[in-house]
């Protein structure tokens, strides 16, 4: 297998889909700690970076989205969460979300319990300092780092920040592919992104009103389209979701 970065630079790759959706639909609650289940309950973590990868996933994500929110067991829980996403043949994307503040120590401890990992992918976060601070913890693990920025309506971050403006402060932070997630339409954001390969990572809809994987795929191709070299789906993107934008990639 190319390294991730040469497989990138070869072709657009396929991320996979939301694993809180998937949770969410088996019976676990939000309440559940979701990342503990790497431990408890593996096997259903385990299909679920299956069912993406029989879909069309080239990259799946580990289950340690909230792992930066932990205050123990993180090193345990990164390190199943990686061997659990090995396990499938993909690229293994160690997944950092946010912590609420720019706690360097928090994102140094979760980037290096997964640096057994193919690559980081920092995500969901609208504070550009938080994102930064991610990202350089992340950095320093020696991995390929994608830098996925959340953005409001407006198209800004949370304090303003514009597309532009952070894809080049991610590239300076030592960003090896920027881009956006979780929201529905990141078209604009994603033309203003530029300086460094893409990523974008949408939502599939909102609660209550997710589109049909058809219509996602519509929706989501037009990424490839315009040049994103790693495409994927974030909250209500099922692996139905991630086939249907498979087949229309071909």
């Amino acid at each position: 297998m190319l390294a991730f970065l040469d497989a990138l630079s070869s072709g657009p790759l396929l991320l996979d889909g939301a694993m809180g959706t998937e949770l969410l639909a088996r019976g676990f609650p939000f309440s559940v700690c979701y990342e503990e289940l790497n431990l408890s309950r593996p096997e259903v973590i385990a299909e679920i970076h299956a069912a993406h990868v029989r879909a069309g996933a080239e990259v799946v994500e580990t289950n340690t989205f909230g792992a930066s929110r932990l205050d123990r067991g993180v090193r345990e829980v990164c390190e199943a969460a990686v061997a659990l996403a090995r396990g499938t043949g993909a690229y293994v994307a160690g997944s950092i979300g946010p912590c609420g503040r720019a706690d360097e120590g928090r994102y140094r401890a979760v980037a290096e319990a997964l640096s057994s990992a193919d690559l980081l992918i920092v995500e969901t976060m609208r504070n550009p300092a938080e994102l930064l601070t991610a990202v350089r913890a992340a950095k320093r693990t020696g991995l390929p780092v994608v830098a996925l920025a959340s953005f409001t309506d407006e198209n800004v971050m949370a304090d303003g920040t514009t597309p532009e403006s952070i894809a080049e402060r991610l590239i300076d932070a030592g960003a090896d592919v920027i881009g956006a997630n979780c929201s529905e339409d990141l078209l604009d954001v994603a033309a203003r992104m530029t300086g460094a390969p893409l990523a974008i990572v949408p939502n599939a809809g909102a609660p209550g009103a997710y589109r049909s994987p058809e219509a996602f795929a519509i929706e989501a191709s037009r990424y490839f389209a315009i040049g994103a070299r790693l495409v994927g789906g974030c909250c209500g993107a099922t692996p139905a979701h991630i086939a249907a934008l498979a087949r229309l990639r071909r």
